[in-house]
Formats: structure tokens, C-alpha cells, sequence
């Protein structure tokens, strides 16, 4: 809606952009894309000879991560950590962290990591 909304506002659009639309648009409304691009002057089906944008994978992965940290089984708080840290590099940053590092008051009886997803801290 937003890309809608600033390509609204715009006088004029040139051919390229509205293909690149079309190319967009083509996976949600096949029919009306297909209709654009034959106004567009394109005499070949979108699905057959269209190119689709390309995009870097590298832009896809996260550099950090948000993961639910539980004491006994109960979310108590979330931490910010790389995706591979491992299961001491978690708990410094718990122990760091004022809020829950107050939640151990011993040596925790058992500590279950799932990288990059949870930490439960049973005490």
C-alpha cells in the first residue's frame, strides 16, 4: 500500500517501473497483471518470459537475534544475541542484565539452550 500510495502521487510512470509492478503484483493478481502488461505493448506471458527482480541473500540474514529467556519455564525476559552464540555467551548476558540476573539466586539445577531460539533456566 505504501509503494501504491507514492507511485499515486507521482504525475507520470515510465514503462519500466510499471513492469516492474506488474512483475510485483503478478503472484497475488496474475489476471490483472497479465492485463497490464498486454496494454504495456508485451506480447509474451509474465510467467513465461518475465524476469524477476533480483535480491541479495546476504541482506536476508539477520545479525542479531531476539530470544526468549525463561526461568522454571516462564518467560521472565528477552535478550539480544547473535544467531550462533553459544550457551556461555548467553548466560553472561543474562547475568549482565540487571532484571535477570536478580532471578538466579543459586547455581541453576539445569540450564536447556536452543541456539538462536530459547534459553530455559531451571532453578
Amino acid at each position: 500500500m505504501i509503494l501504491v500510495n507514492t507511485l499515486s502521487d507521482q504525475d507520470s510512470l515510465d514503462t519500466k517501473t510499471m513492469e516492474t509492478l506488474t512483475l510485483l503484483v503478478s503472484p497475488f493478481a496474475p489476471h490483472l497483471a497479465e492485463t497490464i502488461r498486454e496494454k504495456l505493448g508485451n506480447e509474451f506471458s509474465i510467467f513465461t518470459k518475465g524476469k524477476r527482480p533480483s535480491y541479495d541473500q546476504k541482506l536476508l540474514v539477520d545479525d542479531t537475534v531476539k530470544i526468549a529467556v525463561q526461568f522454571s519455564g516462564k518467560v521472565r525476559g528477552t535478550i539480544q544475541i547473535t544467531p550462533n552464540a553459544t550457551q556461555d555467551e548467553v548466560m553472561q548476558i543474562i547475568q549482565n542484565d540487571a532484571s535477570l540476573a536478580a532471578r538466579i539466586q543459586s547455581t541453576p539445577k539445569k540450564i536447556i539452550y536452543v541456539p538462536g531460539k530459547i534459553i530455559n533456566i531451571i532453578v
